[in-house]
């Protein structure tokens, strides 16, 4: 995933100089070879993490222990669902959130009014949604077995019995304890 983050990043890179020189051009041109050696710079190590990806891995994680019981259970799955859809919605509503109230501060100085004047009916409604969003992401993050409860319970009759956070005899069986 970081080599075709790296290569993703190489054509940003490459496209943002050349953007920039076509819209403000340098007297030598120099953005665009600066760019070139950028883009060669994170192909290389792309290219060398992907060949050595392997290694990288096993020499990553020597110290840590073999795992005893790699299965997962329903509620598990569930839970690293209800986490990763929460890490997504706070990445996707905190960093526009705090663009946009850093683009009001800015906008009120020159307007002389406040940044929440300046933020205008769309601009308030798309920052109560950001907060929404933001709220939901931490209830999804820091309250995924709760979440888990639900989902297991709304399970049909028929489906197999699991629960999340049941301990004793058979338990294993039937998800183990979360």
């Amino acid at each position: 995933m970081f080599a075709l983050w790296l290569v993703w990043g190489s054509i940003q890179s490459f496209a943002i100089a050349t953007a920039i020189e076509r819209f403000n051009p340098s007297p030598g041109g120099n953005s665009l070879w600066i760019a070139v050696i950028v883009v060669v710079v994170f192909l290389a190590t792309a290219a060398l993490v992907w060949m050595f990806s392997a290694s990288l891995a096993t020499a990553a994680l020597s110290g840590i222990p073999q795992p005893q019981n790699a299965t997962l259970s329903l509620g598990h799955i569930i839970v690293a669902g209800c986490v990763l859809m929460g890490l997504w919605w706070l990445k996707a509503s905190a960093i526009p959130l705090v663009d946009l109230w850093l683009r009001a501060i800015s906008m009120s100085r020159w307007n002389n009014a406040s940044a929440f004047d300046v933020l205008g009916d769309v601009g308030k409604i798309n920052a109560a949604l950001y907060l929404v969003q933001i709220a939901c992401g931490l209830f999804f993050v820091l309250r995924p077995f709760v979440i888990a409860r639900w989902v297991i319970r709304s399970i049909p009759d028929s489906a197999p019995a699991v629960r999340v956070g049941q301990s004793g005899e058979g338990a294993r069986e039937r998800g183990g304890p979360l």
